[in-house]
């Protein structure tokens, strides 16, 4: 019994899985997990307290202060979308990779990318290698606690965008293998629903953006985007649907 309750109050604990909770379950091995080897060695609950509490301070997985991500869900420059696997619990992005980007090389990737999509001739050797770089971001640098707006992606034309929803990350990368759906990059999390169109000029003011088509932001114009601009968004959300998002 892996869990806290399980590890240092010597309690038995029951552990239901749902879709969500497989990644929050996986979490909470990965964390502790660090520390058993140290419990392990020393029968005295007091004292194996006092190591998880030093290995927990340690580690990297959980941050203080979170980053804050714009992620697009739907397929290329069409209104198709993941928002109904998405809205179950669980940040991805797809492309077809066959490696763990958290085991290989950003030039393995690459190459991995190029060998599933050689057929396909309008994917670019330049837009097959953002993929890559794409990929990589989700899956090593968006940590729990972060705070993550889902729409689509807008360009010079339309006059609204789908707003799909907010996360906060809750979980740590898994690639998926078993996936039962094309995205095998993955992120639990807990998701509020929006599901409401918001007229363009709107986000176009509040993100400085004429255009946003790439997949996942972390910065805006080279910008890293804050808490302000969340808070920002949370306020106009509020202004324009009547929705609450905060956490």
């Amino acid at each position: 019994n892996l869990t806290h309750i399980g590890l240092f109050q010597n309690h038995e604990a029951n552990i239901f899985l749902d879709e969500k909770d497989d990644f929050k379950l996986i979490n909470e091995l990965e964390k502790y997990a660090g520390g058993l080897f140290k419990i392990a060695k020393n029968p005295d609950w007091e004292t194996a307290k006092e190591e998880y509490k030093k290995h927990k301070e340690s580690t990297n997985i959980v941050t203080d202060e979170p980053n804050y991500w714009i992620l697009k869900i739907n397929h290329g420059n069409s209104k198709d979308n993941e928002w109904e696997n998405v809205k179950k619990g669980v940040l991805a992005i797809g492309w077809g990779n066959t490696l763990d980007p958290t085991k290989v090389s950003l030039e393995e990737l690459k190459k991995d990318l190029h060998e599933v999509h050689k057929n396909d001739k309008k994917y670019t050797v330049n837009k097959l290698n953002g993929w890559a770089k794409t990929i990589l971001t989700f899956a090593k640098e968006i940590k729990i606690n972060d705070k993550v707006i889902i729409c689509d992606g807008y360009n010079e034309t339309g006059e609204e965008v789908h707003v799909f929803g907010v996360a906060k990350v809750t979980g740590n990368y898994l690639f998926d293998v078993k996936s039962t759906w094309v995205w095998k990059n993955k992120i639990g999390a807990d998701i509020k629903s929006i599901d409401k169109k918001i007229k363009i000029d709107i986000l176009r003011k509040l993100f400085n953006m004429g255009t946003l088509m790439g997949t996942l932001h972390g910065t805006l114009k080279g910008k890293k985007i804050d808490k302000s601009l969340f808070d920002n968004f949370s306020k106009m959300i509020k202004k324009e649907t009547g929705e609450s998002i905060e956490f």
